[in-house]
């Protein structure tokens, strides 16, 4: 009996649900683009590959120009660094030569070495306390010199 239930079973099917009709949906053309000849195509690409190797040249050129920019003003940079070390180190030999005259000078100048000048060179003494003669002017409108006073 359970051999007939089963094939029974499998005889019998679900009910099958209705699909509702859909009416198809419209076609719409596609665009498809209009088929060129090969020599149009073939214009185009070398349009293009000549244009992009102009673009590749003007990149390269403006590239290595900037470049060259670049190397002449660090040679300039190195140019000058090597005259401020020499103007550097002309300042320094001026500035030891400055302290050189300086002492030189100090030493010129003191009042020994002009009193020992006057004496050996010139002939010069030291006066005396009796070789200052002071007057007193009264009269301040006249001036009298020292030969005139001593001859009245």
């Amino acid at each position: 009996m359970a051999a007939q239930r089963s094939s029974a079973a499998a005889r019998m099917t679900a009910p099958q649900r209705e699909i509702p009709y859909l009416p198809p949906l419209p076609v719409r053309p596609h665009l498809v683009p209009e088929k060129k000849t090969r020599r149009v195509d073939q214009r185009s690409h070398a349009a293009a590959v000549s244009r992009r190797a102009l673009r590749l040249m003007l990149v390269s050129a403006t590239a290595f120009v900037m470049l060259a920019m670049l190397i002449v003003q660090r040679a300039q940079i190195a140019t000058l660094d090597v005259q401020i070390v020499e103007t550097q180190i002309k300042l320094d030999e001026a500035k030891s030569e400055t302290v050189r005259l300086e002492s030189l000078f100090n030493s010129m100048a003191s009042v020994e070495s002009v009193e020992e000048y006057a004496k050996e060179k010139l002939g010069m003494v030291k006066r005396s306390r009796n070789q200052v003669s002071f007057f007193v002017n009264e009269n301040s409108d006249e001036i009298l010199l020292l030969d005139d006073v001593i001859a009245q």
